[in-house]
């Protein structure tokens, strides 16, 4: 794969008509492939068209062909999607038809999204991709995206593989995250609305050409890319082989091994995706990486059956707990009710009296007028004379 400067083609791209394309004649004949990552959010409204036409002029401006510029469009707004793939057209006028047909279905900001898609859907040989030509991405936005930090992360990625240009549109772009997004600061471009985006010209005429016209290409190597060698991932290839980047949940040269597919998760452990490797979920008590480690037991304290005189034995902790039963009482119900002495069994009450425990003492309820703690004093005899008047007769 050998170098282009993207400049070239982002001039042709703000070119109106063939007159622009006659100045940089000889630079627009290198092959190259190029995605345009198309904001289709809901500030973009009508101005759509407006960024269709500018994708337009540029492939009036360049030589369309499967052996010179291919070019294809990537839609974006909360979801992603291909629109037109790199090879799906071989010549300008069907390929500018298509691009006028792209509908607009409005919706957030989702750029980090986006660019993962183009990262492993974008640039693909089942997409068209070449890898013998260089790779440039165009990227359209008029606003910040939902996840700043995971759109830089994205663009990060993708730096290593193309050169991302970058176009912002309008007041409310974040001028840090657009500078993330492309390559670098020679990449990135403003405009204060979409009816300026043709002012750009002036600006990228100076190194239109640059280092273009002299530059050779090397021999077309084999691709080793070219059977889908990764199941479930990106193809790069390289001298001698390919590398696959795998999407999330595989791995493996291929990127065909599911990570949860051997089971890793022990003694019942449930397995989920997690990146690219996996996390279990475990059970009952297990841990570890796969579960593998058990509990730690806790002994069954009750089994000796500890308590005693009838007592219910339950686990505390690491101890037990009795709950006795009749008064008994200690650890282990082991200790016996105090007996209370039954204050009647020695027949205290005399004279006929009748007795009654009253806890650990007694009553006496006396009959016949005695009296006392246990009926013992006797009725009293008045000895009391009453006199008694004498009746005269």
């Amino acid at each position: 794969m050998y170098t282009i400067q993207l400049q070239v083609l982002v001039f042709s791209i703000f070119g109106i008509h063939l007159s622009i394309h006659q100045q940089i004649t000889g630079c627009d004949t290198r092959p190259a492939d190029v995605i345009f990552l198309l904001d289709s959010s809901g500030s973009v409204g009508g101005n759509f068209n407006t960024e269709k036409q500018f994708i337009v002029n540029f492939t009036q401006a360049v030589h369309i062909g499967p052996s010179k510029v291919q070019v294809g469009v990537v839609r974006y707004a909360f979801n992603a999607a291909t629109e037109i793939s790199l090879n799906d057209y071989s010549s300008e006028g069907p390929l500018r038809q298509a691009i006028n047909n792209i509908p607009y279905i409005p919706g957030g900001t989702n750029t980090d999204s986006a660019l993962r898609y183009i990262f492993y859907n974008g640039f693909t040989f089942q997409e068209g991709d070449r890898s013998s030509v260089p790779n440039f991405l165009v990227v359209i936005t008029d606003g910040f995206s939902f996840n700043v930090d995971a759109t830089i992360k994205e663009a990060n990625r993708l730096h290593q593989h193309m050169t991302v240009y970058a176009i912002g549109v309008g007041n409310s772009i974040d001028n840090n995250e657009l500078s993330h997004i492309a390559t670098d600061r020679n990449h990135m471009f403003t405009v204060p609305d979409y009816n300026a985006l043709h002012t750009l010209q002036t600006e990228l005429h100076p190194i239109a050409c640059n280092g273009m016209q002299t530059t050779t290409p090397p021999p077309v190597q084999t691709d080793s890319c070219s059977s889908s060698p990764c199941v479930h991932g990106r193809c790069f290839h390289d001298p001698s082989s390919y590398v696959c980047i795998c999407q999330t949940g595989y791995n493996g040269k291929n990127c065909d091994k599911d990570v949860c597919s051997s089971a890793p998760c022990q003694n019942g452990g449930k397995c989920y995706l997690n990146g690219a490797d996996y996390l279990c979920v475990c059970n009952n008590g297990y841990s570890g990486k796969n579960c593998q480690t058990a509990p730690t037991q806790t002994p069954d304290v009750c089994s000796s059956a500890p308590c005693q005189n009838g007592g219910k034995c339950y686990l505390n902790g690491a101890d037990y707990l009795c709950v006795c039963n009749n008064g008994y009482s200690g650890k282990n119900c082991q200790t016996a009710p105090t007996q209370t002495p039954d204050g009647c069994s020695t027949a205290p009450c005399q004279n006929g009296g009748n007795c009654f425990a009253n806890a650990a003492d007694y009553v006496c309820m006396c009959s016949n007028g005695y009296s006392g703690k246990n009926c013992q004093t006797g009725k009293t005899i008045s000895t009391t004379w009453i006199p008694i008047p004498a009746v005269v007769g």
